[in-house]
């Protein structure tokens, strides 16, 4: 049987909007893995905070804020060996997924849409998992970002960035179209998971830490399908997942809200079937309206 007591199930926030539901997905999480512990960071204790669930308040934030404390700070208030981070919008999909394996990583979360493609010297980022291609061939180095919404970190990479002094550099942003305006940087390299998998992967390596293939990724968890990579079989098998399309509402009913109406699941690739496992796990789906 699996030791959960490894894992605090912790969710962060600076936005106290979005505290209710964290807690929901930490409850859900905990359901899944018995024994483990439970922590909520927000600027304010919920009313009904269960018992076995820790609230230590937060200052309100952003997410640029959020990037760094979850970098340099989270560390500080773990007591177990792992954290399983979750959020309103990630949780543990089928419980009876979990596979011992995980506990080898020290980072584990989805792969994103989002890599950086390497070719005869010159680097580029692909979107809209246009690297996908790129992946068998030799003389193209891929590097996947695998997400952090929904992810397993050990102690020791929670502690790594501040032991080993890795700075976080804020690169000279660019302005999104508006309104509303907001600013925007190539690559999304101010945020965590992107700055964890991309600009100090080697050094975090080269110290003896482990990140996943794509194989075990892909296994862990799902932000969203990727054609040729993911298939039905391959999802009813996977543990949790992220995704700002769903969000968790009520605990009791096991029912959250979906980003899309009934008629748009079709149209984007393999969400069907992320559906589907939603309803044979017994979820209520609220969809969009129209």
């Amino acid at each position: 049987m699996s030791d959960f007591t490894k894992i605090t199930v912790v969710s962060v926030t600076g936005l106290q909007s979005l505290a209710d539901g964290a807690l929901l997905a930490i409850e859900q999480s905990m359901r899944s893995l018995p024994g483990s512990r439970g922590l909520l960071m927000s600027p304010a204790r919920p009313t009904h905070l269960p018992s076995d669930i820790m609230h230590i308040a937060v200052k309100p934030f952003g997410y640029l804020e959020y990037s760094l404390f979850m970098l340099y700070a989270l560390g500080e208030f773990i007591r177990t060996e792992f954290v399983l981070v979750v959020q309103n919008d990630g949780w543990v999909l089928n419980g009876s997924n979990w596979r011992d394996e995980f506990f080898d990583y020290d980072y584990l979360g989805a792969p994103v849409h989002l890599a950086r493609v390497t070719h005869a010297g010159q680097s580029s980022y692909r979107y809209g998992f246009e690297w996908l291609p790129y992946l068998n061939n030799p003389e193209c180095r891929v590097e996947n970002i695998y997400n952090g919404g929904f992810s397993l970190r050990s102690k020791r990479l929670l502690e790594a960035p501040r032991k080993l002094g890795l700075e976080f550099k804020i690169p000279v942003p660019g302005v999104c179209p508006g309104p509303p305006f907001a600013l925007h940087w190539q690559g999304e390299m101010v945020l965590e998971d992107v700055w964890l998998c991309l600009t100090v992967r080697r050094d975090l390596e080269d110290c003896g830490l482990r990140l996943p293939n794509l194989g075990v990724a892909r296994e862990f968890s799902i932000e969203h399908a990727i054609p040729a990579f993911h298939t039905p079989d391959i999802i009813s098998n996977i543990f949790g997942h992220h995704s700002r399309l769903r969000k968790i509402r009520d605990l009791t009913l096991k029912q959250i809200d979906y980003g899309l109406r009934p008629e748009q699941v079709g149209l984007v690739y393999g969400e069907q079937w992320i559906v589907d496992e939603f309803n044979k796990n017994n979820y209520q789906i609220s969809w969009a309206n129209p």
